[in-house]
């Protein structure tokens, strides 16, 4: 499927991924102005989680998923330096300064 929103100068495919969920799942839902726990039981119903991937590749729908999945897996490492460690705000542009604040104390 292609679109193209308000303030894109080309369209974009998007990509629907549907997965079925192995284990059941807690879902809170909203009952009388009350939140309650209700368990979902796979013998009833099935469970998707769905991911929906807005991209420009022309790949096979297999491929775009895991170049997804293998781009979230590269992230998570910087995800972990600016929140884990507070380099949030850190920024420079002189690889000697980044080496010398990267090491470890000795």
């Amino acid at each position: 499927m292609m679109i193209q929103l308000a303030g894109w100068q080309q369209s974009r495919r998007v990509v629907i991924l549907r997965r079925l969920l192995k284990e059941n799942l807690i879902a809170i839902r909203e009952e009388k102005g009350q939140l309650e726990f209700a368990f979902v039981d796979r013998r009833q119903t099935k469970v998707y989680e769905y991911a929906v991937l807005v991209t420009d590749i022309s790949e096979g729908i297999l491929s775009v998923a895991q170049l997804y999945r293998d781009r979230a897996d590269a992230e998570n490492g910087f995800d972990e330096i600016k929140n884990q460690w507070g380099w949030g705000g850190y920024t420079t542009r002189g690889l000697a300064r980044c080496r010398l604040s990267a090491r470890e104390p000795t």
